[in-house]
This record gives structure tokens, sequence and C-alpha cells, in this order.
């Protein structure tokens, strides 16, 4: 299924606690580098998680694994599910998007039409925070309601 649409860009992104958990767990799994995922669902509500392996291990970058995500998207299709968003982790900063998360998020949508959200789990204060952005039709990151 395509990716996001237009319609759900300022729609609240309903994600459950137990993957809220989850998407967590895999973050403080890995304090020295981002770790990234990708939520799927229907209707705006993540229904399932999937894990990605970094390829570019780095405490400020990450990049989906391409042959997971090819897994990914193949499992996505047959539980006839769309891409909500991708999570990725900023182990020492705050859920708030880079410029660099900003440009992929830009070529994601340029490339392969997604229109999703991105999640960011930050590690860096006193409590870890998510929060998740989509870009605007200026290709700025605009912070959307978690649920």
């Amino acid at each position: 299924m395509m990716p996001g649409t237009a319609s759900s860009r300022k729609s609240p992104l309903l994600i459950s606690e137990s993957i809220r958990r989850e998407m967590l767990a895999h973050a403080q799994g890995s304090k020295n580098c981002e770790v990234c995922g990708i939520l799927a669902g229907r209707a705006n509500t993540a229904i399932e998680i999937y894990k990605a392996r970094n390829t570019d291990p780095s405490a400020v970058s990450y990049e989906l694994d391409s042959r997971q995500q090819l897994t990914i998207m193949k499992d996505i299709s047959a539980k006839t599910l769309e891409v909500l968003a991708v999570y990725h982790s900023h182990p020492s900063g705050r859920a708030c998007p880079s410029e660099k998360d900003r440009a992929v998020a830009a070529l994601q949508r340029e490339l392969a039409g997604w229109d999703i959200a991105h999640v960011i789990i930050g590690l860096a204060g006193p409590e870890p925070e998510i929060k998740a952005y989509r870009l605007d039709e200026e290709n700025s990151f605009a912070e959307i309601p978690l649920a």
C-alpha cells in the first residue's frame, strides 16, 4: 500500500504503549549508535513495529539496511498495511529533527513518494522522549501529535 497520504498530514499518529516500549527498549539497547525502524498500520494507527539494522552505525546518523527494508516492505504489503512512520533514536540528543533528518525525509518523499511521519526517540534528557514530525509543503518539519 502507498505510504502516507496528504490527508493524514496533520492527524495524530496513534502508537500503543506496547509499541512505544518496544521502540524505547530498542533505542536504549544501543546508547552509542542511532537505531531505526518502521511503523506500519492503518488509518494512522501503528499496528506493527519493524526494527531494522542501521548500516551507518553512528551516534548522529542512520541508514536502514536495504535488504531488510525490502523484506519489511513485502511483509507490510502481505498484511495489507501501510508504512506510517520511520523511527530512529538520538542517543545523545533530544527528540528534535536535525538538518540531516529533514534532508533524508525530503529525499524519501521525492524518490519514494513517502509522505510519512518521522518518529524520534531522544535519550539526552533526564527522561527519554518520543516525538513525531511530518514534512510540510515547504519541506520543513512540523510536529504532529502522538496519541
